[in-house]
């Protein structure tokens, strides 16, 4: 369960570096504490290392499958939220996502204000978790 003392904690995981750093930095000017992996290999074991608050997932980075990832991330971090993004928006692949437990599907051009809320959402839900 997240730690409200705690700066919240996102990771976020695109294969793209320049992408990962920018999201970073946004998130980061948010108030968060960022972790990035740009390696599928390396997620599960930041995830087990710094228990995310957040995890931020780009499903069509090169090596990332999206719902396997997902799967694994839960079990190692149930309370995380999990947000996927894509490039393109297939309603099948959201529904598919939100039932294996992503908490939000965004499609890429990334929509800041969207991003914001569905975090600020995420935010309010975990104070209210026992």
């Amino acid at each position: 369960m997240p730690n409200t003392d705690a700066p919240f904690t996102t990771l976020v995981v695109d294969g793209d570096s320049y992408l990962n750093n920018g999201l970073g930095k946004f998130l980061e000017a948010e108030g968060h504490q960022v972790i990035t992996a740009t390696d599928p290999k390396d997620v599960i074991e930041k995830v087990r290392q710094h228990l995310p608050d957040m995890i931020l997932v780009n499903i069509e980075s090169k090596g990332i499958v999206g719902l396997d990832l997902l799967a694994e991330m839960l079990l190692v971090n149930p309370h995380a939220s999990v947000i996927l993004m894509a490039g393109r928006s297939r309603i099948s692949e959201a529904v598919e996502a939100i039932k294996a437990g992503a908490v939000d599907y965004l499609e890429w051009p990334l929509d800041l204000d969207k991003l914001k809320q569905a975090i600020e959402a995420q935010k309010q839900l975990s104070k209210k978790k026992p």
